[in-house]
């Protein structure tokens, strides 16, 4: 957690701002609206970045075009081409795992087709999921799940 975020404050901080803060003022993001349910939402709420605060798109990425270009065919098409989808003779995917080592740009695409699809972006760290009691790391999964939905 980032030392300088208040999780669960509904009251923004405008008494403390200065006027060099005032030109670098971001909307207040859903998250800080409605105060947690939960320690575990409450540790987790940082993580969910609304659509409206991702400044990642495709033309920021380098390189990359091929997948790219897949992503765009997997994710965004069934978005903005929903009938070619309901004849039953193609089918959108579920889902897309990203896999690779550290700095290849795993998160950056996830970024730009969340900002793409006006979605909000979920960092989920393995950190938040596992623990070392039998039956948490299940748990935390459905917290994670549940969340989601919330957003």
């Amino acid at each position: 957690m980032k030392p300088e975020t208040k999780v669960g404050s509904t009251v923004p901080k405008a008494s403390t701002s200065t006027a060099k803060d005032a030109g670098n003022s971001a909307p207040a993001s859903k998250a800080l609206e409605i105060p947690p349910d939960n320690e575990f939402e409450k540790c987790t709420r940082p993580e969910v970045i609304p659509a409206s605060e991702i400044d990642v798109t495709f033309k920021d990425i380098g390189a990359l075009d091929d997948i790219k270009e897949s992503l765009q065919e997997l994710v965004m098409l069934p978005l903005r081409r929903p009938d070619l989808f309901k004849g039953g003779l193609l089918k959108p995917c579920r889902g897309i795992l990203l896999f690779g080592r550290p700095g290849t740009g795993k998160t950056m695409l996830a970024k730009a087709i969340a900002n793409e699809a006006g979605a909000s972006f979920v960092n989920v760290l393995m950190s938040t999921i596992t623990s070392k009691w039998f039956g948490e790391d299940e748990k935390n999964v459905y917290l994670w799940l549940v969340l989601k939905h919330e957003f």
